[in-house]
């Protein structure tokens, strides 16, 4: 498909292959897009295996800029993955922050598959989300967008409305206290 560009700015695998040398191919593949100035930089999504994506970042010779992955808040999976981010200069950028979280945010009944897949004290956590939301005059989406990028991920927002997409991430003009950021995560990693 023509895209009517140049280039892109971020080339992304949509997901590793089942057989590490069938990513390396794709990754390869990419890196001749990026050295022929077609992407500014590249990345991988779905990629939950720490392991697998160590490989890939030891192996390619053009490093991954990204990281995208899905964020359920309490479920710990990505601990590993994100600390190797954060360590090697690696955006980690998540997806379905607020669908993966629907009933922290948005009110979805618990249980239900807009909600996280490890039950913390999520009553809790949609309790201090709803409080500091109301305390900065800021939609509970966006308290969670704050919270998010204050673990060191960039939230992407999933809206395809231009309004809904800039009230998702007008995140910088209010700071979450220490109180109010401590009382979601307590609530969110249990420890309460």
């Amino acid at each position: 498909a023509n895209l009517r560009t140049h280039y892109v700015d971020s080339l992304v695998l949509h997901s590793p292959f089942d057989a590490h040398d069938d990513t390396m191919q794709a990754w390869r593949a990419m890196e001749a897009v990026y050295d022929a100035g077609g992407a500014r930089q590249l990345g991988i999504s779905n990629q939950y295996d720490a392991e697998g994506f160590k490989r890939l970042f030891a192996e390619a010779r053009v490093k991954p800029a990204v990281l995208q992955n899905r964020f359920y808040a309490d479920s710990g999976y990505d601990t590993e993955l994100r600390a190797f981010c954060t360590e090697n200069g690696v955006v980690y950028q998540s997806f379905w922050t607020l669908t993966g979280n629907r009933d922290i945010v948005l009110g979805a009944e618990p249980g239900s598959k807009y909600s996280g897949k490890v039950a913390g004290d999520r009553a809790a956590a949609k309790a201090a989300v709803a409080a500091a939301a109301a305390a900065h005059g800021k939609t509970t989406a966006q308290v969670w967008f704050r919270w998010v990028q204050g673990l060191g991920i960039a939230p992407l927002s999933g809206t395809t409305d231009p309004a809904h997409m800039q009230q998702d991430l007008d995140i910088y003009d209010f700071v979450l206290t220490a109180a109010e950021a401590g009382a979601i995560a307590a609530a969110v990693f249990g420890d309460t």
